[in-house]
């Protein structure tokens, strides 16, 4: 019987069934072509996904064709059903592929987003098509069931869709081991399990009663899953990201072997052209320094997730099969089992789907118990091998030394009452073997900072370096607040000969220094070389940009301290000359455009000291604190230039950090363009080297090092390196638990002429005994050199070492 529909409305939509069917196989015989013409290039396996989505359609509309018989409407009617679960699987693959096959023609060939162009005009003719026989069998599997007179038939649906539920979430539960998910998705999955053979057992039973029940429980887990998807893909695209950003370290310690047969891309290059970040030493055959190829970097991050993505898939194939599982249950919750019914139907299938559930289930539990497969890694390489020494627990460190200033007294309090000023001034304070304090500086476009040193010379030319200073100039509410609010005159001399200087500036002066001033004791005229000096006068503003060295993160509340001379940065009692606190990304407004010298200093981070000028954007990459005693952190800044590229490392015996291995035995190393930075977290009985390799960018130097390092002989006179003494200089800078600011600095030995043509040049920075600490440290003050006759810090004229070894 088919209920509410009459005679005329079921041939109607039978008719119309069929000319949908008729279509169907004409576009389901074209996709069993199409594929084989435009897919089979990019991906075998796709083809054949094609292949099997036309086969499906093309059968399910043959079964729609048939005569109205049992057999075929109940044939037809699952047929619909999975082809529309199989081609809405296949296009969604279909699109997201195009970023997998993208990243694989990448590593393969470099040219993988102008090769899968080509892929994507496929896909505006082939995913039409799939979505065409989609809408036909969902039409086809609505005709089909008004047709059935007996809805019983529709169990061999529950039995098939119940054992895939089963297979797919067994597979979810098994990739998922590989993600931090955690529990939810896995309890959802193993329920799906429990109430789909129990909506199998009942239907097997022929018990209908509470079809309803089991029905809408599995399309209520079939929404939660659809909820928990959402975490789930925002995890998984974390989890690439992250899998991305630590893409070459992951390369580096990946056999070259894996790499290739799992991407089809070689790990290195044959050219030693390359950015230092992608150095790398070749450790499965002669340690050679070499290059990394970037281009394999998203098909490997693609290839070590991979789990990621069949998880993800599964749970969309789980989700529709649910769903589609759930519609079933609900069509058989109506039936009543009669004798006939009985006698009608044909158990041995039945009994065939039960066999095989029992097999799944078997097969399933196998499947869950089994964790996924992790990257194989060369653990015979000692460099790569987390290895774990003996620790030093009680190491001999540097004794604390910060000072702090003492005996302050607000700007207001000795001027005697607060400041009043109206119109547009300048102010200027000395103060005579004192210190001024400025507790915060405004960030305003009204107020300007007059530099010290040169305000001082031109101004007060007979005051001393020891005096303190301060000059600003703006509108007289902001000075009124700088005045009032920020200012602190400390020390221990007398601070009523404090000297407090206003100028009214004229209202066309556009210049901060280049007017007549009323003095408070008289009216002064600067002389016509001091006003041609202040003429040249031109002032910049200054983005800046903070991040944390490790995880790259912006950071923001960061004070940044500017002062007179570099030596002043991150010693004890220096005082700046000015403190702004900002955030990443800011803009300070007005900077007289000159060479400062700087610390940054945010809690539970190092004090970091450094030299800028107002040419391009400020990059500051804060180094967070070593919290145990003994921890402590070597920093190197890495000036942008192309002539060189800098390496910092460090070594022990059985271990080796730097750009080409970023951990190991209680080492990491961190870098980025604009510094990096090795953090000795557990210090180990061992004496550490730490050194800077120089790698020159010209491209025939490189080979020549190359050459060098594997014991040839080459033709040092090409080498010159007169510009890392004379421009580059770099710096290195330890810090270390005990205090927030720099211990000591390091920079280049005087030996510019013994090492001018020396190849592969690397400076030996310090040497720290871990046995007893990080109080230890000193500089060797020399280059690791060949030498015919090598002593303690040199090495062989044919040795083969990439670093050194040598404290």
């Amino acid at each position: 019987m088919n209920a509410g529909w009459t005679q005329k409305e079921l041939a109607e939509t039978k008719k119309y069934s069929h000319i949908l069917a008729i279509t169907q196989l004409l576009v389901s015989v074209t996709l069993l072509i199409l594929p084989f013409i435009f897919i089979l290039k990019y991906s075998l396996t796709l083809t054949i996904l094609l292949f099997l989505s036309a086969l499906i359609s093309l059968i399910a509309g043959a079964f729609a064709i048939l005569e109205t018989r049992s057999e075929t409407l109940i044939g037809a009617y699952l047929f619909s059903l999975i082809g529309i679960e199989y081609n809405l699987s296949v296009m969604i693959l279909l699109v997201f592929w195009r970023r997998f096959g993208q990243d694989y023609y990448i590593a393969q060939d470099g040219q993988g987003a102008d090769y899968m162009d080509g892929y994507s005009k496929c896909l505006y003719c082939i995913v039409p098509l799939v979505f065409f026989n989609s809408i036909s069998m969902a039409y086809q599997g609505f005709a089909t069931f008004i047709q059935m007179e007996r809805k019983i038939h529709i169990r061999i649906c529950v039995y098939v869709f119940a054992i895939a539920n089963v297979i797919l979430a067994a597979y979810l539960i098994h990739w998922d081991q590989g993600l931090i998910l955690g529990w939810f998705i896995k309890l959802l999955s193993a329920i799906l399990i429990v109430i789909s053979i129990a909506g199998y057992i009942m239907v097997y039973s022929l018990s209908f009663n509470n079809m309803k029940s089991i029905g809408g429980t599995i399309l209520i887990l079939a929404f939660l899953l659809v909820s928990g998807s959402y975490l789930f893909f925002r995890q998984s695209e974390s989890t690439n990201l992250d899998s991305q950003k630590q893409c070459f370290q992951n390369i580096r310690k990946t056999h070259e072997s894996w790499i290739l047969d799992q991407t089809k891309c070689s790990k290195y290059l044959s050219t030693f052209d390359c950015d230092v970040s992608l150095n790398a030493i070749k450790w499965e055959d002669q340690n050679q320094l070499v290059c990394l190829n970037k281009n394999c970097c998203n098909a490997f991050s693609d290839s070590t997730e991979s789990y990621q993505y069949y998880a993800s898939f599964c749970l969309f194939f789980l989700i529709i099969n649910s769903f589609t599982l759930s519609l079933c249950l609900l069509q058989l919750d109506s039936q009543r089992v009669t004798q006939d019914t009985l006698t009608e139907i044909k158990r041995s299938i039945d009994h065939l789907f039960t066999t095989i559930l029992v097999g799944v289930i078997i097969y399933a539990i196998i499947i869950m118990v089994q964790s996924y497969p992790t990257i194989p890694k060369e653990s015979e390489v000692t460099m790569f091998n987390q290895i774990k020494v003996q620790q030093n627990k009680n190491p001999i460190s540097y004794p604390s030394g910060i000072e702090n200033v003492t005996d302050c007294q607000s700007l207001n309090s000795i001027y005697g009452k607060k400041f009043e000023i109206k119109a547009p001034s300048r102010v200027t304070v000395l103060t005579p073997d004192l210190q001024v304090v400025v507790t915060e500086y405004i960030n305003s476009k009204d107020l300007s900072y007059l530099p010290q040193q040169l305000a001082r010379k031109l101004l007060f030319p007979a005051s001393k370096p020891s005096d303190g200073f301060v000059g600003v100039q703006g509108n007289g509410t902001d000075i009124n607040t700088f005045l009032n609010e920020n200012i602190q005159i400390c020390g221990d001399s007398d601070k009523s000969k404090t000297k407090i200087d206003l100028y009214q500036l004229p209202k066309s002066s556009g210049r901060m220094l280049y007017h007549n001033h009323i003095h408070h004791l008289g009216v002064n005229q600067l002389t016509q070389t001091q006003k041609d000096y202040i003429n040249k006068l031109q002032f910049k503003n200054l983005t800046i940009r903070v991040t944390d060295i490790k995880t790259q993160s912006p950071l923001n509340g960061v004070t940044l301290l500017f002062y007179s001379d570099d030596d002043d940065c991150g010693t004890k009692n220096s005082i700046p000359q000015r403190e702004i606190k900002i955030n990443s990304g800011q803009t300070i407004k007005n900077l007289v455009d000159k060479n400062y010298y700087f610390g940054a200093v945010k809690s539970g981070y190092y004090q970091f000291c450094s030299k800028f000028d107002l040419d391009q954007d400020l990059e500051i990459n804060l180094i967070p604190q070593n919290t145990e005693p003994g921890q402590f952190t070597i920093v190197m800044e890495t000036p942008i230039q192309k002539k060189f590229q800098l390496s910092l490392g460090a070594s022990y015996q059985e271990c080796v950090v730097g750009f080409f291995n970023d951990e190991c035995g209680g080492m990491k190393f961190y870098g980025s363009q604009n510094a990096q930075a090795i953090s000795v977290d557990q210090l180990a009985m061992r004496k550490y080297t730490f050194f800077v390799y120089f790698s020159p960018t010209d491209v025939s130097l490189k080979k020549l090092n190359v050459e060098k390092a594997q014991g040839k002989s080459v033709d040092t006179s090409k080498f010159n390196n007169d510009y890392i003494f004379d421009e580059l200089k770099p710096v290195i800078t330890l810090y270390a638990a005990e205090q927030d600011r720099q211990i000591v600095k390091y920079k280049l030995p005087q030996m510019k002429d013994k090492v001018k043509n020396e190849p592969n040049l690397t400076w030996i920075v310090l040497c720290v005994d871990g046995s007893i600490g990080d109080i230890t440290q000193r500089s060797p003050k020399t280059f690791w050199q060949y030498a015919e006759d090598p002593q303690k810090y040199q090495r062989s004229i044919n040795s083969k070492d990439m670093y050194p070894k040598v404290c």
